[in-house]
């Protein structure tokens, strides 16, 4: 069970404003990923955050199949070894 009485890791209840945050700690970092609505939109987003940071093989709150947009296909098949590493994505424009 994680923290803050819900079943979801890296995902905390804020009692001040209502929602639901996600945070993930990386070499000792806490880093905020935002606030949710909904528990499970914050477990998705540490899932993904996760996997990014620290491969497939990572625990997850959900099944790594539930991730299944190009972005983090290719980063699973990268940490995994299976596919080559893309190039650096170029600056996203207008933003």
């Amino acid at each position: 069970q994680g923290a803050g009485g819900n079943e979801f890791r890296g995902v905390y209840h804020s009692g001040t404003y209502g929602r639901w945050k996600a945070r993930i700690v990386i070499n000792g970092q806490k880093i905020h990923l935002g606030t949710f609505a909904t528990p499970e939109e914050a477990a998705r987003a540490w899932d993904r955050e996760a996997i990014a940071q620290r491969g497939a093989d990572t625990m997850l709150n959900f099944s790594i199949e539930d991730y299944t947009s190009d972005d983090t296909k290719s980063r699973v098949r990268d940490s995994e070894g299976d596919a080559p590493m893309a190039e650096a994505a170029s600056p996203r424009e207008g933003g």
